[in-house]
């Protein structure tokens, strides 16, 4: 299981995590045997924007329209001339090393707004990965990403790494996030690739969140009046989320990690993982250096939608990992489903009267009331989910 990148872009600025981004970049080109794009964004138009702006306030003497000419030649000469040798310098380095390694090497020195630029030569380029440090030269400690990578990584057309220290060497798995989706599926086949180029262990990662369940029923009990209230019978429906939601999720988000690595068959040295809490937070805290070389998220989720730019999960990963990210772009259809959502993987059979009742729960949840039914009937020690039965386990649930 190799990388298979053909064109790869890091956007350069001369900052520490940009001279890490390097580092990136070569491997990766390395290792694909890719073209090697390195580009530098100047803004000289800005700069003489700025200038404009200021010119009400110089001394008198320079307020004569032919001195202002010539200051104005004079900026226009010093900015532009001045910042393409600053781009210079930023890619001479790049160069170098990709000469030494026989890497095939292009420049691109565009003017303009730098995000702007860097997605316009992204598209033309056809980049499969784009390279850029998480922050730059205008770094503040009190913003976890810089705001170019951000804009970056609403509107990259391709797998982004966001860059937070040096390729490692054979230091901490590559941490892949798994969430059931057709997304994460692909984040998984990259992880995997990316973790055999690195010589890391694979460590898929997988988070419910049961919590939020239990939240939304105790707001729900707060606001709603005491005769409504109970109507809907929320001692019933607590023991519903306490047997069918959190056990069920826990089931469901596992199912997910078993074929994540159906979907592998061989590969670099796999471990699993299942917590509980919020996605993002949860991937964050396993993160840590040393631990984690690389951190391997889809761009959107179970939950996407198609308005969205990027998942929130993503972008948080992205912006609060002490590690690299790389968020991959793209989905990949599994190639041996799990269980069907009515067939038994433990060995019981659904009478079609049954069946045709599970058919009734709501798709979110049915995967979910077909296990805790299941565990009930087996725990009564029947083999199979009679009609009658799943009307006990209905009563017993709350349903």
């Amino acid at each position: 299981m190799n990388l298979d990148y053909r064109n790869v872009l890091v956007a350069l600025d001369g900052s520490q995590w940009s001279k890490w981004a390097e580092e990136w970049a070569v491997h990766v080109a390395t290792c694909c045997r890719a073209v090697l794009h390195g580009l530098h964004v100047y803004a000289a138009r800005m700069h003489r924007t700025r200038f404009e702006q200021m010119e009400p306030g110089l001394p008198e003497a320079y307020q004569q329209e032919a001195e202002l000419r010539k200051l104005r030649g004079t900026h226009d000469q010093l900015i532009g001339d001045g910042l393409k040798l600053i781009s210079d310098s930023y890619l001479r380095d790049l160069h170098r090393k990709a000469q030494l390694g026989g890497i095939n090497f292009r420049t691109a020195l565009p003017e303009g707004k730098h995000y702007v630029e860097i997605l316009r030569y992204a598209r033309k380029a056809k980049a499969d990965l784009l390279i850029l440090g998480a922050k730059g030269l205008g770094a503040s400690e009190m913003t976890p990403l810089g705001s170019v990578a951000e804009r970056l990584l609403m509107g990259a057309p391709c797998d982004i790494l966001i860059v937070r220290s040096v390729p490692p060497e054979r230091l901490g798995a590559v941490m892949v996030g798994v969430d059931g989706s057709e997304f994460a599926l692909r984040a998984v086949l990259r992880g995997a690739a990316w973790a055999q180029s690195l010589g890391a262990g694979l460590r898929l990662v997988s988070v419910y969140d049961p919590e939020f369940h239990t939240g939304v029923f105790r707001t729900i009990a707060q606001v709603l009046p005491e005769d409504t209230a109970a109507r809907f019978d929320f001692r019933s429906q607590e023991r519903l989320h306490d047997e069918i939601i959190d056990h069920g999720l826990a089931q469901l988000y596992r199912s997910y990690l078993e074929q994540a690595a159906v979907e592998l068959n061989e590969g670099p040295a796999l471990e699993t993982a299942l917590l509980r809490g919020k996605p993002f937070q949860a991937l964050v805290e396993e993160a840590l250096p040393g631990r984690a070389s690389l951190i391997v998220v889809g761009r959107h989720g179970a939950h996407h939608e198609r308005a969205s730019l990027i998942g929130s999960n993503a972008l948080a990963v992205a912006r609060y990992a002490p590690i690299s990210v790389l968020v991959t772009a793209g989905r990949h259809r599994a190639r041996r489903s799990g269980p069907k959502a009515l067939a038994s993987d433990q060995g019981l059979l659904w009478e079609p009267e049954a069946e045709e009742r599970l058919q009734r729960v709501p798709d979110f949840a049915r995967r979910m009331a077909k296990r805790a039914i299941e565990r009930y009937v087996r725990e009564r020690g029947l083999d199979r989910v009679t009609l009658e039965v799943y009307l006990e386990a209905k009563e017993r649930f709350g349903m």
